[in-house]
């Protein structure tokens, strides 16, 4: 039927459209047509084949290509980082040098003018005392300095006594040696030559501490002092075969006995090759009652954190509770770590009135030394300088030079006159106005003393200021200041405070009634441009505060307390010195017309 459809459809087309019979043989009968050369096949594949691997080499290319600008930029990239660091750094060495070659002409600045002042008379002659003991020279240091590690080293004052003998026990039990700073009076006697010698054969250190130990008697006088030391140095040696080279100030370096002269001792100390040691860790058992051990060993255990630690303790007859605590003592600082050495020319010296010096310094007792034979030079350890050498040539900015000598008044000098105490000069201002260094060469020039209120408290609590503050804080240190200024009662001397000295209106009232008070005024921005250890300089700075706080919280303290301002922005220390000589001069005649 389907069949019958299609044929019944063809038959259904036009006539014109329908091939004849002789139309489809003829198209059966053509050959078929002919397809593409195989040559030319063959070269279109290779073409193909040619193309597709150019494409990929391309493809490959071009992500190797990214790949390789990827480097090349993040090379770049570090090379201008490196490139930036390394500008950064060239900046910094360029500020640090520019503030090392400011450093260095303030040290020669100070250098020239201390020279000038030199203790020395104008003749070239040394002072009278310098001719004393011929024999009283300390021997020539030949062992090691103690270097790194944490050293804790024990000293025990005022003896001996029964109670250095259990001392010595502990010692020996612990495997631990020691330093005795003995008194003359208490070793006198035949049970104390045998303690005396004990000492030494333990192999301990014996070292001197006065023979009187009568703070009245040993700072009467520089000779007074080398008198005591000098006896003591003999008896020590005859008893024991053993010349020390260690001494120790009763009451400590700076104490309100010895202001007057202790720079000149310890020049002349040291120019004798003697070292000298306070102590930064204290059993504070120099009480009139017996302390509890166990308060002297929390106390004597408080040095742990520094890498040195020198540790006052007493082994008189009354100290029988420090020598209870001292197992506890030796064993804390085992915990902590501590390895004990003797005291020793060789041991870095603790001392509360100098600070360490920035730059090159022998090691040594050398390197404390500031007194020495020429401008400039240091003795070697132990060396006897010779008594018509001169002393003390030469000073450096923010430190006290140590064998300043006041010559006398000179007679018709404006700025000394007067009566009373207003012949005292006060140095105020913000830390960093130069008080301490221009205190010391405003002394020399006008024949005055110099004392320095910082120093004086380090002395009498035996701790840094910095120290001070952080354990007691801001407010606990001002009364402390206060203390210590109300206490002044000198003459002829120019005192430089701290700066935190206005922060009472006692100390105020007192420096005013003390002499005459200079401000040594300096903008905020010049003050903190001359501060470079805010954290441990020991300014009086409370949690939060800035420098510009302080500034303008004391600014109007300054002004109210000066009896004279002396604007120093710019001024080298020689040009404050004599601005400082000129408003006085003023100022005095103002006041006597």
């Amino acid at each position: 039927m389907d069949r019958a459809a299609e044929r019944s459809t063809n038959s259904d087309r036009p006539e014109e459209l329908r091939p004849s019979l002789a139309e489809l043989e003829k198209a059966v009968a053509k050959p078929p047509a002919r397809g593409v050369p195989k040559p030319l096949f063959i070269a279109v594949a290779a073409l193909a084949a040619v193309l597709g691997m150019v494409a990929a080499y391309l493809l490959y290319f071009d992500s190797d290509y990214r790949r390789n600008m990827a480097l090349v930029r993040a090379d770049n990239e570090y090379l201008r980082q490196e490139r930036d660091e390394a500008q950064a750094g060239l900046a910094a060495a360029q500020e640090e040098l520019a503030q090392a070659q400011a450093d260095l002409s303030a040290a020669q600045d100070t250098i020239g003018l201390l020279e000038e002042y030199s203790l020395a008379a104008p003749d070239g002659t040394a002072p009278e005392y310098t001719r004393l003991y011929p024999d009283f020279y300390a021997p020539a240091w030949e062992g090691e300095a103690v270097a790194g590690g944490k050293v804790c080293c024990l000293t025990f004052d005022d003896g001996p006594s029964p109670n250095t003998d259990r001392v010595l026990e502990i010692l020996d039990h612990c495997g631990v040696k020691a330093t005795f700073f003995v008194v003359g009076s208490a070793c006198s006697g035949q049970a104390g030559q045998e303690r005396m010698r004990a000492i030494a054969a333990a192999g301990h250190t014996i070292a001197m501490h006065s023979w009187t130990h009568d703070y009245k008697t040993v700072y009467a006088s520089v000779e007074a002092f080398l008198d005591e030391f000098s006896t003591l140095y003999q008896w020590i040696y005859d008893v024991t075969g053993v010349h020390p080279q260690l001494y120790r100030f009763p009451g400590g370096s700076i104490n309100g006995y010895n202001r007057g002269v202790y720079q000149e001792i310890i020049a002349e100390m040291t120019r004798r090759g003697f070292v000298y040691f306070d102590w930064n860790a204290s059993a504070q058992d120099a009480t009139p009652r017996p302390r509890p051990a166990r308060d002297i060993a929390a106390d004597c255990l408080k040095g742990v954190g520094r890498e040195l630690v020198v540790v006052l303790a007493h082994d008189s007859a009354a100290r029988g509770t420090t020598v209870d605590a001292l197992p506890a003592i030796i064993e804390g600082y085992q915990n902590a770590g501590y390895t004990f050495s003797a005291l020793h020319p060789g041991v870095t010296p603790v001392t509360f009135g100098y600070p360490k010096m920035r730059g090159r310094r022998p090691p040594g007792p050398a390197g404390r030394a500031f007194c020495a034979q020429g401008a400039g030079k240091f003795p070697a350890p132990g060396r006897k300088i010779s008594p018509a050498a001169p002393l003390c040539r030469g000073g450096f900015p923010g430190i006290i030079c140590c064998s300043f000598i006041a010559p006398p008044p000179r007679a018709g000098n404006s700025l000394v006159s007067g009566e009373g105490r207003m012949d005292n000069i006060i140095l105020i201002g913000m830390p960093g106005s130069g008080k301490s260094t221009v205190g010391v060469v405003l002394a020399k020039a006008l024949g005055m003393k110099f004392l320095d209120v910082d120093l004086l408290i380090q002395g009498r609590e035996g701790a840094l200021l910095q120290e001070l503050i952080d354990a007691r804080g801001v407010e606990r240190f001002l009364d402390l200041e206060r203390d210590a200024v109300c206490s002044l009662d000198c003459r002829g001397t120019v005192v430089a405070p701290g700066g935190s000295c206005v922060c009472r209106e006692e100390s105020i009232a007192h420096m005013r009634g003390l002499g005459t008070v200079v401000y040594l005024q300096l903008p905020l921005e010049d003050a903190a441009g001359r501060i470079h250890n805010m954290a441990s300089r020991g300014i009086a700075l409370s949690p939060g505060q800035t420098l510009a706080d302080v500034y303008r919280y004391r600014a109007p303290l300054y002004e109210k307390c000066a009896h004279i301002t002396v604007p120093i922005r710019g001024q080298s220390l020689a040009g404050t010195v004599e601005a400082v000589k000129q408003s006085l001069a003023a100022y005095r005649s103002a006041q006597s017309s």
